[in-house]
């Protein structure tokens, strides 16, 4: 998805440590993990083959940049190892991706779906 640097591959730290930025890719072992330990976190949920999903990245991207004190994170649903996202967000994900999830200390705080521009979103 976005990197950023410093943050990438630091999902092995202390999960009562927050990180900030891009955290990079989530799934179901990390998935409970990121929304609960982070106070201000976004989840991207897209898919690999999905244009929208696609072109709404290098939004995501500035936002990583903007927003510093916000946790983001990815989930690729046509990868291994992601029913927690499907089975949670199963109504929401019928509608389509990509679906932007907002979370503040472990609560889904709101939600969006598709690829908003930098403005919108």
């Amino acid at each position: 998805m976005v990197e950023k640097a410093g943050n990438l591959g630091k999902q092995d730290q202390a999960p009562d440590k927050e990180r900030t930025g891009l955290v990079g890719d989530i799934d179901d072992s990390n998935y409970l993990d990121f929304i609960q330990n982070n106070r201000k976190a976004v989840l991207v949920v897209g898919t690999s083959w999905c244009h929208f999903c696609a072109e709404y990245k290098p939004v995501v991207s500035r936002l990583v940049k903007a927003l510093p004190e916000v946790s983001f994170g990815q989930v690729v649903l046509d990868q291994p190892h992601r029913t927690g996202v499907k089975r949670d967000y199963r109504e929401l994900l019928s509608k389509g991706v990509p679906l932007t999830l907002m979370f503040e200390s472990g609560k889904n705080i709101g939600f969006f779906y598709g690829a908003k521009t930098f403005k919108e979103a």
